[in-house]
């Protein structure tokens, strides 16, 4: 752009992004000038609210069949495009999300969702709005929906900023009423034309899609459904499915760790009608299997061109780096080369106590499976083999439960709960601890 003050630090684009040119802009900004002329934007924040704000007028491709509805036609309602902000660390993001909110206020709209992964966060958001010159608005009309009770909240808060974290998004009370439900009332339904901005988008990325765009759900074992996709990932497309003339802005430096968590960015256009994965986001995924990275490189550079996503990034051109040798001791080697030796025996014991734990599974699968499909009691070797898989495990359960020590309880209680941990999770939870350490 060529209004508003430079950026206050160097930024850079990858190589890849910087091979290609964005479209014109054909928006013009109708937010206050001295946001402008007193830098509390700066031209490449500016730029990023432009090409968000284009990119919300343009409507993806519906389907071009009709559908009917009891002898009616059932015309699709429009879904409007979305944005990725995919900016780095230090490019204020957060402000920028501000700057979308200023905007669309000025433009009439005066209801909007900004959706982040923590409360603390919630401060945040209402400094950046303080920032840009709506410190009334943002005392007034900025509301966390954490804090709200359920119910309808039209009349009480007609307009303004609905904060809410994902967390928020899958709460529900104990008469069932839900977080999402009351959410999307407040807003309005299918009509609604506010922002809908997903800050640290990433949280939603644990999803697989069925032919529909619908969250998907596979039958696990003894016919139980078993999710496939996070509690926090389906009300994020659902979210979306709801409100399909919302102004999405997708906000993340790290969206696209992998292309399958791509799925609930639909508001992209990258697949459904009128592309070249019509039949959804299942073909657009197999594509990028099919082609590797360089496709990853060549849909950011689709992205670019088309004005739906921004990635910039601060130069480390200005940082100096010195390497400090010598900070630590004799001592603190000894101590450290203990504790390694410590989690060395550790995970030494963990794989043991794994190994049985799948094999006492195992073999209590085997007995289940046996009596389902013959309807008879397991053969004497089997039951060997189970009587042997128990016997591994018999420690804690043989202690007496009169006890009046509290620690010694505690150790007990705690011993019996992680004893029946599957093997999976013991893992996960030493990687854990380990990553701390």
């Amino acid at each position: 752009v060529k209004f508003g003050v430079d950026h206050p630090d160097p930024v850079v684009e990858n190589s890849t992004l910087s091979a290609v040119e964005p479209p014109d802009f054909e928006y013009n900004l109708a937010m206050p000038a001295d946001i402008l002329s007193m830098g509390k934007l700066s031209n490449l924040q500016l730029e990023a609210i432009v090409y968000g704000c284009q990119r919300h007028l343009i409507d993806l491709p519906l389907k071009e069949e009709i559908s009917f509805d009891g002898g009616e036609a059932v015309v699709e309602k429009p879904v409007r495009a979305g944005f990725l902000l995919g900016d780095g660390a230090g490019m204020g993001k957060g402000r920028t999300l501000a700057g979308f909110v200023i905007e669309n206020l000025a433009r009439g709209r005066n209801r909007h969702v900004w959706i982040s992964v923590s409360s603390d966060l919630y401060e945040d958001a209402k400094r950046d709005l303080r920032d840009l010159g709506l410190g009334d608005y943002a005392e007034t009309h900025c509301y966390n929906l954490g804090k709200l009770p359920y119910g309808d909240l039209t009349e009480s808060h007609p307009e303004g900023v609905m904060f809410a974290t994902y967390s928020t998004l899958i709460s529900k009370n104990r008469q069932k009423e839900t977080r999402l439900d009351q959410l999307i009332e407040w807003c309005g339904g299918e009509d609604f034309d506010g922002l809908v901005m997903l800050d640290e988008c990433h949280k939603a990325k644990t999803i697989e899609l069925d032919a529909k765009g619908n969250p998907k759900m596979t039958r696990g074992r003894e016919g139980k459904k078993q999710e496939k996709s996070s509690q926090t990932a389906k009300n994020v497309v659902y979210l979306q499915q709801a409100l399909p003339r919302a102004r999405v802005v997708y906000c993340s430096a790290t969206s696209v760790s992998h292309p399958k968590n791509l799925g609930f960015m639909s508001r992209l256009g990258l697949w459904g009608p009128g592309t070249e994965h019509p039949s959804g986001f299942n073909q657009f995924l197999d594509g990028l299997k099919r082609l590797g990275t360089g496709a990853m490189e060549l849909h950011a550079m689709h992205l670019k061109s088309i004005g739906a996503l921004c990635a910039r990034t601060l130069s480390y051109e200005s940082c100096e780096f010195e390497l400090v040798d010598g900070i630590s001791d004799e001592k603190v080697s000894a101590m450290y080369n203990k504790a390694s030796d410590i989690w060395t025996a550790l995970h030494s014991q963990l794989l043991d106590r794994c190994t049985k734990l799948k094999r006492r599974d195992g073999a209590t699968e085997k007995v289940a499976n046996w009596t389902a499909r013959t309807g008879m009691e397991p053969t004497p070797a089997m039951l060997e083999e189970m009587r042997y898989q128990l016997e591994l495990h018999r420690d804690s359960d043989s202690e007496s439960d009169q006890d009046d020590d509290d620690k010694l309880v505690e150790e007990r209680r705690l011993r019996r709960t992680y004893r029946e941990r599957k093997a999976k999770n013991l893992l996960g939870l030493f990687w854990s601890a380990h990553q701390r350490f």
